[in-house]
């Protein structure tokens, strides 16, 4: 198999990832954290904070965004050259001062696409990843522009935004199909998406759906 860029690094930039019109969601007007379960958009679970970045709003995979994960997963499949399943997804409204601490993701973030949405600041607001060869990189992102990263391995943060006003992201999350977390696909039974237990070759025994292979 050929090593690309994203295995020796870590992360990938993808440029017009895609169009950041249509991930344009209504700012909810209370902060906190909304859980989905369903495409329900009424069924959901409420907490007055994001633990990880208190002060923000976040949702945990809001169904407006569906068909774009449907549809940005094949991309992400083929620039980094692996198949991937389906994990979760978490939209993030930042406001002015906030930050997000360094941190590596948990298991069923082994891929993640962190996408820029909108913002109302001025100026870029960088995000900064570790690379797998030791540097520290900063990446500013253009609304519908993307970056990949190995989100378990790799450590990443933002320092606190400036300015007034909010900036929009959202990450999507997957396992590589083949790799030592697949077990993780549909988060674990966490995410709406129902999932069957199927059983490879070697005779783990894996969770799969079609949904998660589109």
């Amino acid at each position: 198999m050929e090593v690309t860029e994203f295995d020796n690094l870590g992360y990938k930039i993808i440029r017009n990832l895609y169009n950041p019109i249509l991930l344009k969601l209504p700012m909810p007007g209370v902060l906190g954290k909304y859980s989905y379960r369903s495409s329900n958009l009424n069924n959901f679970k409420f907490k007055e904070e994001d633990s990880q970045v208190p002060g923000s709003i976040g949702c945990y995979t809001h169904p407006f965004f569906e068909l774009a994960y449907d549809e940005i997963k094949p991309k992400i499949e083929q620039a980094i050259g692996e198949e991937l399943y389906k994990t979760f997804y978490y939209n993030r409204f930042y406001f002015s001062g906030q930050k997000l601490q360094e941190h590596k993701d948990r298991k069923a973030a082994e891929v993640v696409c962190s996408i820029h949405i909108e913002s109302t600041i001025e100026e870029q607001w960088p995000f900064w990843i570790k690379t797998l060869d030791d540097n520290v990189v900063s990446i500013k992102l253009n609304p519908g522009d993307g970056v990949i990263y190995k989100g378990a391995e790799c450590s990443h943060w933002r320092h606190s935004m400036p300015g007034d006003g909010y900036y929009h992201q959202i990450v999507m999350c997957f396992v590589l199909a083949n790799g030592n977390y697949a077990g993780f696909a549909g988060d674990g039974g966490l995410s709406r998406r129902e999932w069957t237990m199927i059983q490879t070759s070697t005779g783990e025994l894996r969770p799969y759906t079609d949904r998660m292979k589109k």
